[in-house]
Order: structure tokens, then C-alpha cells, then sequence
């Protein structure tokens, strides 16, 4: 548990990365930037934008990404299209983020 917010982790090495926000350590820097990150893999992905380096390509079209997880938010476009659907009006969303922004019209208009 950390003892600055309490928060509980369940791995030990979580603690002591977690314990880094409080503190303001940041062991891993960009050298291009001087920027500092709390663990080696945010340095890691931060370095990407300097290098353009894209590992993570798209089986569908061949589109490429920085991050598995761009890869994935990406892959909508080639199944359902917009798979996120406002529950009071039915309008479609490619984005969970877009849907948000939409309902809060909708608790704007009651």
C-alpha cells in the first residue's frame, strides 16, 4: 500500500513505480528532449515519436502503428464500422469518446 495516497498494488515493483508520481523521479530520460518517465517502457514509446517507428501493422490495410493498441482502436473501421450507439437517439458512434460527447447533449436537452 502506498503510504503517500494509500493506494494498494499487488505486485511489489508496482508500488515502487506508482511511489515515482509523488516523488518526481523519473530514472528514464529522452536524450533528445530531456524529458524524464517513471520506467523504461514510457521512455520506450515516447521514443517512437522521434523515430517514426511504426512495429504494428494492420492485416486489413496494411495502415501502421506506433502501438498495439492504436492498431486495435483502428480495426473498427474495417468490421462494424461504428459499434457505438447512443441509447436515447440510436446515431452511431466510430468512438466511445464521440458517444460521451454526444450524450452529454442529450443531458443537456432534459
Amino acid at each position: 500500500t502506498c503510504t503517500h495516497c494509500g493506494k494498494g498494488f499487488t505486485q511489489f515493483i508496482h508500488l515502487l513505480k506508482h511511489q515515482r508520481t509523488h516523488t518526481g523521479r523519473h530514472p528514464s530520460t529522452c536524450a533528445q528532449l530531456g524529458k524524464g518517465f517513471t520506467c523504461s517502457t514510457k521512455l520506450l514509446s515516447h521514443q517512437q515519436v522521434h523515430t517514426g517507428d511504426r512495429p504494428v501493422s494492420n492485416p486489413v490495410c496494411g495502415e501502421r502503428f506506433a502501438m498495439a493498441f492504436h492498431a486495435l482502436s483502428h480495426q473498427h473501421v474495417h468490421t462494424s464500422g461504428q459499434p457505438y450507439d447512443c441509447p436515447y437517439c440510436g446515431e452511431e458512434f466510430d468512438s466511445s469518446r464521440g458517444l460521451r460527447q454526444h450524450r452529454r447533449a442529450h443531458a443537456g436537452e432534459q
